[in-house]
């Protein structure tokens, strides 16, 4: 019997502002940290949301093992800037292989 790929379940949504919009984080890959992140532009500022779901996806396809907690975007790999790291955390992310 094959195993089916894992399906990602979405986080929660990220925090509101005071006025009531998500403030929208940014975040560039240290050029240091080049070597361990292939396909990512260092030194380059995205949004924060996708640059995790990139190295997400990476570090899932490495790895393989369908377990993932804490925060995809090491502080010392990436530098942040806007918004808030509030709701940083993968909590509520789950791998379910489907039957």
């Amino acid at each position: 019997m094959s195993a089916m790929p894992p399906v990602l379940e979405p986080a929660a949504p990220p925090p509101a502002t005071q006025t009531g919009t998500a403030a929208r984080r940014e975040a560039r890959l240290r050029p240091e940290f080049a070597a361990l992140y292939p396909g990512f532009g260092a030194g380059e500022w995205a949004p924060a949301a996708m640059v995790a779901d990139r190295a997400l996806a990476q570090t899932l396809l490495r790895a393989g093992d369908g377990t993932f907690r804490g925060r995809v975007l090491l502080e010392a790999h990436f530098e942040f800037r806007h918004g808030t790291a509030l709701g940083g955390e993968r909590h509520g992310l789950r791998l379910r292989r489907k039957a």
